[in-house]
């Protein structure tokens, strides 16, 4: 059988627009890595970030080949002007390690969507490899988070004594007569809990440090936002007497009033 030259088969709109995608998120991760290493002083998850790094950039040059290839130009992704490296320290090491534990967790989900949507075979082999890789590297910062006791895990249930079947219909519209959270239910509130923790204390960073009064007042709102989703995905685990699962971490923001992000 002929080996397929993947050159002369154009790319689909679909892996086109995730090849885009992913340059930007992958760029943007790079400066990010870069300034979190500045400060980073915990040895072992300086080593997770330098991990990242190093895949980051690798999928940075294979992304821009992509783009070569096509003839297409390459975006104007995110550079080091983007970042000031010589600002004082604005997360703690511990936060830094929830962000890159979340980030993963993004990774999982961007990577399966994009492998099901490409088609040429280099593309389905580097997002196939990004999957593996993402799936190893959410698994060691998973682990890293339990050892730093960043990591809260999620409620647990009772274990039924028999299988029960659902009988009416009323069981989808559990929210109007409220009844038992069920698994999946207790999971997805648990999840967004802890983004919406994670996301207010990034935002309390970015809103202390930035200049423009305008954006300061944008971060607040956003802030705000995540405080009000936080509080009734906690409130609805607590009427069935479970713990949020989650953590506030603003206290994972430094004093600093210097922007490490150039507008």
């Amino acid at each position: 059988m002929a080996e397929i030259n993947h050159e002369h088969i154009d790319l689909t709109a679909a892996e086109i627009s995730t090849i885009w995608t992913e340059y930007q998120s992958d760029t943007l991760a790079i400066i990010g890595s870069k300034y979190f290493l500045t400060h980073i002083e915990d040895p072992d998850i300086r080593k997770m970030f330098e991990k990242s790094l190093a895949i980051e950039e690798q999928n940075v040059q294979q992304l821009e080949m992509f783009f070569k290839k096509a003839g297409h130009p390459i975006p104007q992704g995110f550079t080091e002007k983007d970042v000031n490296l010589n600002t004082p320290k604005l997360f703690t090491d511990k936060l830094c390690l929830d962000y890159l534990l979340n980030a993963t967790v993004i990774s999982l989900v961007t990577y399966s969507a994009a492998l099901a949507s490409a088609e040429r075979d280099d593309v389905i082999a580097f997002y196939s490899e990004n999957l593996k890789t993402a799936q190893d590297t959410h698994k060691e910062a998973k682990c890293l988070a339990k050892e730093k006791g960043v990591y809260i895990r999620t409620p647990q249930i009772p274990i039924p004594k028999q299988v029960t079947f659902v009988n009416k219909e009323s069981f989808l519209s559990g929210w109007l007569n409220r009844r038992t959270l069920i698994g999946t239910e207790i999971t997805n509130l648990v999840f967004n809990a802890k983004r919406n923790a994670l996301g207010q204390s990034i935002i309390t960073g970015f809103s202390q440090v930035a200049q423009s009064k305008e954006v300061r007042k944008y971060f607040e709102r956003g802030r705000e936002i995540a405080q009000k989703h936080m509080e009734v995905f906690i409130s609805i685990l607590h009427e069935d007497y479970l713990s949020e699962g989650s953590l506030l971490t603003t206290s994972g923001v430094t004093e600093s009033k210097d922007p490490p992000i150039l507008g």
